[in-house]
This record gives structure tokens, C-alpha cells and sequence, in this order.
């Protein structure tokens, strides 16, 4: 199986066309499994809350002990980020973002993730076509 070479896939589409559901069968299919070493869900709301979002990716990226993880809850928000972003680079990951709402959600996110060349991937669901152009125009465009 091939994997693609881009960072991030969009699904892009209404409400209840199937997006998450795509992503699931992506997230648990065999072959993906495989491919990747670390795997994170995170579903993102309305209220976007970034450093939620990054601290649960990295606990679910990392698996940390009790002390790590209390090291994790006291980075600040730079130190978080370039964490997240350190351990896409060292290991293949799959991270799904579920559901993001806005490109400013989008944009607060976004510096956590790698944009060069890594063979981590990024798997967005949106309803926000906005959002699929933010990405072609900014830092994560091919």
C-alpha cells in the first residue's frame, strides 16, 4: 500500500454526509494501522480549545507515565506545540481533527504540526470549505 506523500487529506462536505465516518474507517483500517506508530482522535467543537486539543493529541501520541504527563500539564502553550510538533517528526503519526469549524480554529491549531517533510499525516473533517482553502493558501500548501 502506497501511503500519499501530502501532510494533511480534507474531507470536505455537509452535515451527516459521512465525513467522520470516512475518517473512522481510515483511522481503524488494517493496513493504516500498520503504517503508523502513533494514532490520535481529537473531535474539535465550536468552542475550539487549543491547548485541550494539543495536550490530548500528545498524551495519545506518547502515552506517557504519571510524571510526564504532569510535565506536559505545566508547558507552556510554545513548549506544547513545539513538543507536539517534535514527536510527529521523530515517528510516523496519524492525527485525525475532527469536525474543525472555522480557519481561525484551523489557524490556532495549526502551528503544532509539522509542515515540512515528515511522514506523519493530518486527517481534517470539516463543513467549512473556508477552511480547505485556508489550508492551500497557508503554511501546509503543496
Amino acid at each position: 500500500m502506497k501511503i500519499n506523500t501530502a501532510k494533511l487529506c480534507l474531507f470536505v462536505g455537509w452535515v451527516v454526509l459521512g465525513k467522520t465516518t470516512l475518517a473512522k474507517k481510515v483511522y481503524h483500517h488494517s493496513d493504516i494501522r500498520r503504517h503508523f506508530e502513533g494514532f490520535a482522535w481529537a473531535y474539535i467543537s465550536q468552542q475550539c480549545k487549543t491547548r485541550d486539543v494539543w495536550e490530548g493529541i500528545l498524551v495519545k501520541l506518547t502515552s506517557p507515565t504519571k510524571d510526564e504527563r504532569d510535565q506536559i500539564l505545566k508547558m507552556t502553550h510554545e513548549e506544547l506545540a513545539k513538543k507536539l510538533n517534535q514527536v510527529q517528526q521523530e515517528k510516523r503519526c496519524l492525527v485525525i481533527l475532527d469536525d474543525i469549524w472555522s480557519t481561525e480554529a484551523w489557524d490556532l491549531l495549526s502551528p503544532a504540526f509539522p509542515s515540512g517533510q515528515v511522514s506523519s499525516k493530518i486527517l481534517v473533517t470539516t463543513r467549512n470549505r473556508e477552511v480547505a482553502i485556508a489550508y492551500r493558501s497557508r503554511r501546509f500548501s503543496t
